[in-house]
């Protein structure tokens, strides 16, 4: 998570960087400053860059510093969400729930466990990779947007892979690769596409935004 003022700064970039080219509309701009100007002052960057792609001229659009500092951390607590990081551990977790298939969890220093938490040692970890034509290797924890994920080919990169294993230091998981379905193949065939449902939890139950 990061600090407020890191958010605020960080977001205000990604909105001078994909906003349209066109400029804000000055009678949008008044409007939107209008409207969240007694929450702050916030640049209609934010609702620009939705209403000139949906033609939308609505300014209630949020601003995403001020949903990301405000609104988002009144109704989550983030310290609870630390323990959903670690994707070593989401089979624990979501038991029973479709996931990614699991090769052999990596931990540092040369301490593997299998999918099922069992040790391993390292002729026994390369001997699961290599059961594999191709199988992907990302860091169990902060591994968003594709940070730090490697795809092997594994009678190619046998060599790569040993190597991985003998230096690694900071815990990662190796899994059979994925083939999405085809529509979701539409969206983008580099990546596998989620679908996120923005949900609240209220008094009276589970309400879909």
């Amino acid at each position: 998570m990061c600090r407020k003022h890191d958010t605020e700064s960080t977001g205000e970039k990604t909105s001078e960087k994909n906003a349209p080219k066109e400029p804000v509309p000055l009678e949008y701009a008044k409007a939107y400053k209008k409207f969240w100007g007694k929450y702050g002052n916030y640049s209609p960057l934010w609702g620009w860059y939705y209403a000139s792609r949906n033609g939308n001229m609505d300014v209630r659009y949020v601003p995403h510093t001020l949903y990301y500092t405000k609104i988002d951390q009144h109704f989550n607590r983030r310290k609870l969400g630390w323990g959903f990081n670690d994707k070593n551990y989401y089979s624990k977790i979501f038991a029973g729930i479709k996931q990614p298939e699991t090769v052999i969890r990596i931990f540092g220093g040369g301490y593997s466990l299998d999918a099922d938490y069992r040790q391993l040692t390292y002729k026994q970890a390369m001997k699961l990779i290599l059961q594999n034509d191709e199988v992907i290797c990302k860091p169990s924890q902060e591994s968003g947007s594709g940070r730090s994920i490697q795809f092997w080919n594994t009678q190619k990169q046998s060599g790569e892979i040993q190597n991985f294993l003998e230096t690694a230091k900071d815990a990662s998981i190796v899994q059979r690769v994925l083939n999405q379905h085809s529509e979701l193949d539409l969206v983008h065939r580099g990546s596998i596409n989620s679908l996120r449902i923005c949900s609240i939890l209220m008094k009276d139950g589970v309400h879909i935004l």
